[in-house]
């Protein structure tokens, strides 16, 4: 049966496959730092593994609209803040574009100098389960219950040094000074709240 149709539904798609491809065949290799060995590109190899594993488990159960929302927040993160892209960070996705956008994802793969069809073969990548699991934490910070700061740590911090990291936070400090502190209470990897008079 015939129904509604408006053009202006694929103007949002179209828009993220022209990103697509200008994001995935610039430059790459030295000329964009694939081997820079940086904080951020670790939390992007995070970031990429998360929507591997996202990807992978949400295509056969027909999850097409969040594994293609899964891909468009991979790519805006590895573009943040005009960064430019890694080819590293970009040709795991290639293979996940490909049921969507087949011709496009053939192209790019190709021209990352692949002589078989993106189709042929294992090119699917494979979730490193290690490099998904998030390794700091954010710990918010309360005095009397009110949040006054937040600190990264280290994910299985001892409390000691979580406190101490709390305590010497510039915000925190100024409410803990020439104050007595009745108690502290911990919640690991969450919370540290001071208790004062």
């Amino acid at each position: 049966q015939g129904a509604p149709w408006s053009g202006s539904g694929i103007e949002g798609v179209s828009r993220w496959l022209h990103r697509v491809w200008a994001i995935a065949t610039r430059p790459t290799g030295a000329e964009t730092g694939v081997d820079a060995p940086d904080r951020l590109s670790r939390d992007l190899r995070r970031k990429v593994h998360q929507t591997i594993k996202q990807v992978t488990e949400q295509i056969p159960a027909l999850g097409y609209n969040t594994s293609i929302a899964a891909l468009m927040e991979c790519l805006n993160t590895i573009r943040a803040d005009g960064r430019v892209a890694k080819r590293a960070e970009v040709e795991p996705l290639v293979p996940m574009i490909a049921p969507f956008a087949p011709h496009l994802a053939e192209e790019i793969w190709q021209r990352y100098g692949n002589d078989e069809s993106i189709f042929d073969g294992a090119n699917w990548p494979v979730c490193d389960e290690a490099k998904v699991v998030e390794h700091t934490v954010e710990v918010a910070i309360q005095v009397n219950g009110k949040l006054r700061g937040q600190i990264p740590v280290a994910k299985d911090t001892p409390e000691d040094a979580v406190v101490a990291a709390a305590r010497s936070d510039e915000n925190v400090a100024r409410y803990l000074d020439g104050v007595e502190e009745r108690r502290v209470i911990y919640v690991k990897e969450r919370l540290v709240n001071f208790v004062i008079t």
